[in-house]
């Protein structure tokens, strides 16, 4: 589904979904002491690289490799998001035989249906911590006003069986567990529109993931829900999951 997704909306979705966030979510490895002593990470799902240039501008003494299926949006950030501490990988993990101090999944394993081969593969080739990001689905908050948006969301949004949004981090966990991880740390960042800049980006944002659903041009109703919400204002928020797991015995 996510490969369907024209590259163009596809990397101007990721790229201000980091802009939004990133700053906020520095505080997931300032809160983790082990954190320090990480060389090398492997980012899983990397996508257009826009989350990844900027964690690799944050830690320059950090490499990092990011590697997505999606072989255009490689290209464009070994094209458009170059960094000296950061190499870029089209494929899956299977073709990756190096170690790596530290795995980040952000926004990639609520979508994967190959969960079993990514734990086989990272309990063989990290040697110390995972770190998960997820959306965390059940604090995501709009305005009535966009009930009729929202209803068009289903590409970001995974439910289970039961109907509600899944917690892919609850999922996981034994999946880590299994090969040789425990978890450490847990955290929840919230996301909101509360300054006029966020408003702002929100409007964007929703538009975008909108279009993620529906295509581009959005029908008139949709985009006149998002307008008359730009206008009147009203709360809106999303909120991710960021859970640290730690080899056993690694101190």
């Amino acid at each position: 589904m996510i490969k369907e997704i024209p590259l163009d909306l596809y990397d101007a979705h990721l790229e201000l979904q980091a802009e939004i966030s990133f700053s906020d979510e520095l505080k997931f490895f300032s809160s983790l002491r082990e954190w320090g002593s990480v060389t090398s990470v492997l980012d899983l799902g990397c996508g257009n690289g826009a989350y990844l240039v900027r964690l690799a501008e944050a830690f320059p003494n950090v490499r990092f490799l990011g590697i997505d299926f999606r072989k255009d949006a490689i290209e464009l950030a070994e094209k458009m998001r170059p960094r000296e501490n950061v190499d870029y990988h089209w494929g899956t993990m299977s073709s990756i035989t190096d170690q790596f101090d530290a795995l980040i999944s952000r926004f990639c394993m609520l979508y994967t249906d190959n969960k079993n081969e990514i734990a086989n593969w990272v309990g063989e080739h990290v040697r110390s911590l995972i770190l998960q990001i997820d959306n965390e689905d059940d604090s995501l908050e709009t305005p009535p006003i966009l009930e009729r948006v929202r209803a068009n969301w289903h590409v970001t949004r995974v439910n289970d069986r039961d109907g509600r949004y899944r917690s892919a981090c609850n999922d996981t966990e034994p999946l880590w567990s299994r090969v040789g991880f425990e978890p450490i740390h847990s955290d929840v960042l919230v996301v909101d529109n509360t300054s006029a800049a966020r408003q702002i980006q929100f409007r964007e944002l929703i538009t975008l993931a909108t279009e993620l659903g529906v295509g581009r041009p959005l029908p008139e109703q949709l985009r006149s829900d998002i307008d008359q919400w730009g206008l009147l204002g009203g709360h809106a928020q999303y909120a991710m999951r960021a859970s640290w797991f730690q080899r056993c015995g690694v101190t």
